[in-house]
Order: structure tokens, then sequence, then C-alpha cells
């Protein structure tokens, strides 16, 4: 917050309150060692003075943060040193510096660039190992949805023939009891017209007994009127 404050006041050109809050903000940034907030507000501090054309203070803030800056490999905190640096050189006219300030800042800038690249690579591979593993994943479970399927599938199978066999048993069965009892019912049918001829026989036979008894007696009778 003080940092940002200073900010504020240095765009508002309120530079001594700018350093004032700069200067809290080194202080909390020294006691908690972070070395890259540290290079920040020098960067800030150097702009500030560099505003209020304090060269030579600017300077050795400027350089204190292009340190700490390649120290915690912070390319972005460095470039902002080197480029207030080199126009700082510039304004003195010392060209030399400024010339290599103004390198310095490319090869930054192509550092940065292959930084993001690289970055930028690694987030590429890392998506393509992801959707890679996702689709094997995928794959795998379309593969077990597909055996499960066919487990189903051959169990459905199985389930069916079953059935189909023990409802052909159970046809089969009721036609062998159907055809039993038929061949019973013929059975006892020409059981029962053996005995009704059987009884007929018998009938025809008495008949015949008492026609015959019939006609002895006649033929008695007939002697006796024939001798009477």
């Amino acid at each position: 917050i003080y940092n940002n404050l200073g900010i504020i006041c240095m765009e508002q050109e309120k530079y001594t309150e700018a350093l004032q809050y700069y200067e809290q903000s080194l202080k909390i940034r020294k006691e908690i060692n972070d070395r890259e907030g540290i290079a920040q507000v020098y960067n800030n501090m150097g702009r500030s003075l560099f505003k209020q054309k304090k060269y030579d203070k600017a300077t050795v803030l400027l350089l204190e943060a292009i340190v700490l800056s390649k120290e915690t490999r912070n390319f972005r905190s460095e470039i902002i040193g080197v480029q207030v640096l080199s126009t700082i050189y510039f304004e003195k006219k010392i060209y030399k510096e400024a010339s290599f300030m103004l390198k310095r800042e490319a090869e930054l800038k192509d550092s940065i660039f292959a930084q993001e690249n690289r970055g930028k690579i690694i987030e590429l591979g890392i998506k393509y190992e992801y959707e890679k593993q996702r689709k094997q994943e995928e794959l795998e479970q379309q593969i077990v949805l597909a055996n499960k399927e066919k487990d189903t599938l051959a169990f459905l199978i199985i389930i069916s023939v079953l059935l189909l066999l023990s409802f052909t048993s159970i046809l089969l069965y009721i036609n062998l009891k159907t055809n039993a009892k038929k061949d019973k019912l013929q059975a006892d049918s020409l059981t029962l017209k053996s005995k009704n001829l059987e009884l007929e026989k018998q009938n025809l036979l008495l008949q015949n007994t008492k026609l015959g008894q019939e006609v002895e007696n006649k033929s008695k009778e007939l002697t006796t009127h024939v001798m009477y």
C-alpha cells in the first residue's frame, strides 16, 4: 500500500510525499527480506528522483535495483531500471553507458520473450499431456462400458437361450403328457369297445339260447298235441 501511495504521489508530482511512502515501504520489505519488492521500491524511488532531475541519487538507487533484479532473475524489474538509467546517461551525455543500457534492455526483452515462449511451450505440453490423458481415460471408460455391454448382452443371450430351452422342454413335456393321455383314452376306448362287443356277443348267445329253448318248448308242445 505504501508503495502504491508513493506511485500516486509521484504521478501527482508530489515527490517529497512519494519518497516518504517509498521509504516506509522499503523498511517493511527489508524487514521481511522481500528482495523483489526492495528492487521495485528502488526503481520507483529512482524514477521519482529522475523526474526531479536528481540524476546521481537516482543512478545509485537504480543500480541497486538492477543488482537485486539480477539476483532474483526478475527481468521486468531490471528492464525498468535499465530504461530509466539509459535515459539518465543520455541526459548526462554518457553515451557509452547509455548504449550499454539499451543493449542490456534488448537482451532482457529477448530473455523475457524466450521465457514467455518457454512458458507457453510448457503450458502447451501440459495441455497436450492433459488432453492425452483425458482422451486415454475416456477411451478406457468406453472400453469398460463396451465390455460391460458385451457381458450384459452375453448374459441376456444365455438367459434367453435358457428360457427358450425351458419353454421348449415344458412344451415337450406337455405334449408328451397330452399324447400319453390321448393314447390312454384311445386304449380305454378300445377296451370299452371290446367289452361292448363281448357283451353284445354274450347277449346274442343268450338270445340264441333263449330262442333254442323256445323252439324246443314249441316242439314239445307240438309233439304233445300231435300225440294227444
